[in-house]
């Protein structure tokens, strides 16, 4: 039996955006940039601001779930709440159609994971370099009374600068404080015993 045109469009997930397209009026689609669990994380234009940013779509599955919006939300008030260069500044949230996304800075640049992977026995001087930093932005995240919760090498982007700058991503697991714990959160393989 045919599959009916809007039982097609109904197949369609709305958050895989095509490179080159528009999201909206005031976004262009330039790269995916990555996938996870709530998400898919883009290289877009703002066409109002004239630039590059990162547009992080909440997945279709997880737009129902309700918790999971609130994670996304909570994500973007936790990182309004901290100012630091180490840290991945957030600039907006808002819906287009069904589809509810954040905004934030884009940087350039690979994570950590992905420098381990290429050389896992970095020099000392530079991994002293990116423990100061990422040290000093959960010092500063802490004395907002946000805890990360998801610390691990894929959530650090290394920006090639001189010297090389480590910039902490993605609060989605983040909390206000200890006594907000309601669940576990965070990888598996990166949790404190």
């Amino acid at each position: 039996m045919p599959i009916s045109d809007s039982a097609t469009i109904r197949m369609v997930d709305p958050t895989a955006l095509s490179v080159g397209s528009d999201f909206g009026t005031r976004y262009r689609i330039e790269a995916l940039l990555g996938q996870g669990g709530m998400g898919r994380v883009y290289k877009a234009t703002d066409k109002t601001l004239d630039r590059v940013i990162a547009l992080k779509v909440v997945r279709q599955g997880m737009m129902a779930d309700q918790e999971a919006l609130n994670r996304f939300k909570q994500e973007l008030l936790l990182a309004s709440k901290i100012s630091h260069t180490n840290i991945l500044r957030i600039h907006d949230m808002g819906e287009i159609g069904d589809v509810k996304f954040i905004t934030m800075a884009y940087v350039e640049g690979p994570d950590l994971h992905h420098i381990l992977q290429e050389t896992p026995r970095l020099p000392f001087e530079r991994v002293l370099n990116f423990a100061q930093q990422l040290a000093s932005a959960l010092s500063a995240a802490q004395s907002e009374g946000v805890i990360h919760r998801d610390l691990k090498p894929e959530n650090v982007a290394i920006v090639s600068l001189s010297p090389p700058r480590a910039i902490l991503l993605d609060l989605g697991s983040a909390t206000w404080d200890e006594k907000s714990f309601d669940h576990t959160a965070g990888t598996i393989a990166y949790l404190a015993p």
